[in-house]
């Protein structure tokens, strides 16, 4: 997917603009954004090779350029679930490394506190389904960042609120914790909707339907190709409605100390995260 770069004005779009996405029903985790002219206006006939694909070196290059144009937190976030995922393929059989998978004994008795952040990475095996999750993941998680680009720290309470609720609710309703991270897919893309409420979005150009509908669309999709109750589906969706309201009345705010570290830290990290939180600024300002 290569993000647009309209989505950085989202914020003032009409109600009445359409968002172009695939089709549930054909991409089960899958979404991108609509693109805009300016998107490909880099590629000329030039750039195909014979038989009409495009160069290799071309394709490479424009990887790159979506890698480092994506937010700091969503970059670090999916690299190190593609890391996790590769490990699992090489040395576990195509399965998540049980090292970094949820395991509340060992995490409470062991001391192994990685494990309530690293299963969050588990998108499922190496496979389509994992790309389209990770890429789904992608698109709302770094629509998210990029709206928080003048208080990141919003954005850092968003996915620490939801990781955090979610651990514990697994936890004492005894849920299995390998599918975390499709449930925080579910949770941002709740947020994102309700950010957007009134964007018309186009699935496949054949159906649309208002953001703040797209989760349940999702939703009732599991239950029609996955033939089960979207029970885990209606989970991340009430951890996303509890964060969005508690959010919109205030009763919801970053603790002033990461603030104070992001705006003044001398430390490498908070300087690189401001450097680059203000060229997201800048692309907003115009």
């Amino acid at each position: 997917m290569i993000p647009s770069r309209t989505s950085r004005a989202l914020p003032s779009l009409p109600p009445s603009s359409t968002l172009s996405l695939p089709s549930p029903l054909s991409v089960p985790r899958g979404g991108s954004e609509e693109y805009s002219d300016e998107d490909f206006s880099g590629f000329e006939l030039d750039d195909m090779s014979p038989d009409g694909s495009l160069d290799e070196a071309d394709l490479v290059s424009r990887i790159k350029t979506i890698y480092q144009t994506t937010p700091p937190v969503t970059r670090a976030f999916t690299s190190l679930s593609a890391l996790a995922t590769l490990l699992g393929v090489a040395f576990h059989s195509n399965q998540f490394p049980p090292y970094l998978d949820a395991s509340y004994p060992l995490t409470f008795f062991r001391l192994n506190l990685w494990r309530p952040l690293t299963a969050f990475f588990n998108l499922g095996p190496l496979g389509l389904g994992y790309l389209l999750t990770i890429q789904f993941l992608h698109t709302y998680m770094s629509q998210l960042e990029r709206l928080s680009c003048q208080s990141p720290a919003s954005f850092w309470l968003l996915i620490t609120f939801g990781m955090s609720t979610m651990t514990a609710a697994y936890f004492f309703l005894g849920l299995p914790p390998r599918l975390l991270g499709h449930n925080l897919s579910t949770y941002l893309v709740y947020v994102w909707a309700r950010t957007h409420e009134g964007m018309e979005v186009s699935l496949m150009d054949l159906v649309t339907v208002k953001a703040e509908f797209l989760p349940w669309f999702f939703m009732l999709q599991t239950f029609l190709l996955e033939g089960e109750l979207p029970v885990l589906d209606l989970l991340g969706i009430a951890f996303g409605h509890l964060y969005f309201h508690l959010d919109h009345t205030g009763k919801l705010k970053p603790p002033g100390w990461v603030e104070g570290w992001y705006r003044e830290s001398p430390s490498r990290a908070a300087v690189l995260l401001r450097e680059e939180y203000g060229r997201m600024e800048e692309d907003f300002g115009g």
